[in-house]
């Protein structure tokens, strides 16, 4: 029987949510995995991170070229964290399989090694809308791993490209909001979430402002630290915390989205296919997955306008400037008349999807 394990750094809240996720449709399914996260080696890739989200002009320097995440240290930081993995994973058995949410330790480790840990296979979920161009190099130099990917464009991209792929299901509110009546009854008005990494302070006390100013106090601001929301402040203590506070405040009554274009594009498409008629006000992109992950957004409709806490005009023509000392007169007239095409997202829930590709 084949064992299933799931990896993944602890970087951010992009990772460990994408983990977390597919272990809980894995549960629902009745197959078991291991998760393993990896927690020594991602620590200095987790400061670098959060340092390149405070600084906004890094980050912009980051949207125009991401190609860092394929050199030396890069593969360096892949082969260091396969060996954390392998140290918290212990004794493996032959026939498993490994399902990652970051390419790093498929890019910096040789297919031998992991087939000497008895990993035949590997699977490389991509949160985004398309992975990283890191991504696409892991995939290549390891012949017969797969992305996992939720949109139609993805798929199609990576094929053409010679790369194995499958479409599946958009996971995160299959995961963490299963129940359809309770999502229908419920969600804020308006939800935005911050990185996990963080955000530049002064960007944080002008979003803060804004928020507070709002004239319905249906809303919530999920920070790393806390959940603010008009009724007041909550701590969070564990990622557990974070995922149930989002994921809880989102719903058929939610309007309006406001955060970074990472994988939180993914979560406001798949609100759209349960109908709910939101949209999302998007942060500066940081990298150039981000960047294309906004370029699919605002093609579909769905992102409506970047927050800006300067002067400088949107990163994409065309798209709406809303500045957050006018977001409370801005919220309530945003176009909200999107309809996504059927053919775009993925039907086949995640694990389905694996075991009729290996039957």
């Amino acid at each position: 029987m084949t064992k299933n394990v799931i990896s993944a750094p602890l970087i951010g809240h992009g990772n460990p949510f994408a983990a977390e996720a597919i272990l809980r449709l894995g549960e629902a399914e009745g197959i078991s995995s291991q998760l393993v996260y990896q927690k020594a080696i991602p620590r200095l890739a987790n400061l670098a991170h959060q340092f390149r989200t405070s600084v906004p002009a890094l980050a912009e320097r980051y949207t125009k070229d991401s190609s860092a995440r394929e050199g030396v240290l890069a593969k360096a930081f892949g082969r260091l964290s396969f060996l954390e993995l392998s140290l918290r994973l212990g004794d493996t058995e032959p026939g498993t399989t490994l399902h990652l949410t970051q390419e790093h330790v498929l890019l910096g480790t040789p297919q031998e090694k992991l087939q000497g840990r008895g990993i035949d296979h590997v699977n490389l979920l991509v949160p985004d809308v398309y992975p990283k161009s890191s991504g696409k190099a892991a995939l290549a130099k390891h012949v017969g791993s797969t992305a996992l990917v939720w949109n139609r464009a993805c798929y199609d991209e990576l094929t053409a490209e010679g790369l194995q792929a499958e479409l599946v299901k958009p996971f995160y509110l299959d995961a963490f909001s299963p129940d359809i009546d309770q999502f229908n009854r419920g969600g804020r008005k308006v939800v935005a979430k911050i990185s996990g990494s963080g955000m530049p302070r002064h960007w944080r006390k002008q979003l803060s402002d804004a928020m507070s100013c709002l004239e319905d106090p249906d809303w919530s601001v999920h920070y790393p630290e806390m959940i603010s929301s008009g009724q007041g402040d909550q701590a969070i203590d564990s990622l557990n915390d974070s995922i149930e506070g989002f994921f809880g405040d989102l719903g058929a009554n939610t309007r309006v989205v406001i955060g970074f274009p990472s994988e939180l594009v993914n979560v406001v498409f798949d609100m759209k296919s349960r109908g709910v008629p939101v949209v999302m006000i998007t942060l500066p992109p940081r990298g150039e997955h981000e960047y294309r992950n906004l370029q699919t957004a605002v093609q579909y409709g769905l992102a409506v306008a970047e927050l800006r806490f300067d002067d400088r005009p949107p990163t994409i023509d065309g798209l709406g400037a809303i500045y957050c000392s006018d977001l409370a007169a801005s919220i309530t007239n945003l176009q909200r008349d999107v309809e996504i095409d059927d053919h775009f997202l993925g039907t086949m829930p995640y694990w389905r999807s694996l075991i009729s590709s290996h039957v």
